[in-house]
């Protein structure tokens, strides 16, 4: 389920907020490096940021597969 989400996540360039936890699952699922459409979250001004940036609706950069 996690893979899904991430996936779709991915595809539709939506925003992604994460833990230390989850990272090597978000490398091996991404081609390459993280890009700046993914937030880790460390703190409470983290978790703000994520929130601010989540007002774009996506992270147009991320180019998409076919």
């Amino acid at each position: 389920a996690a893979k899904d989400f991430i996936a779709d996540a991915i595809a539709h360039q939506k925003f992604v907020a994460y833990v230390d936890a989850a990272l090597p699952l978000l490398e091996s699922m991404n081609d390459g490096p993280l890009d700046q459409g993914f937030v880790a979250l460390a703190d409470s001004k983290t978790c703000e940021a994520f929130v601010k940036v989540c007002r774009n609706l996506r992270f147009w950069d991320r180019p998409i597969g076919d």
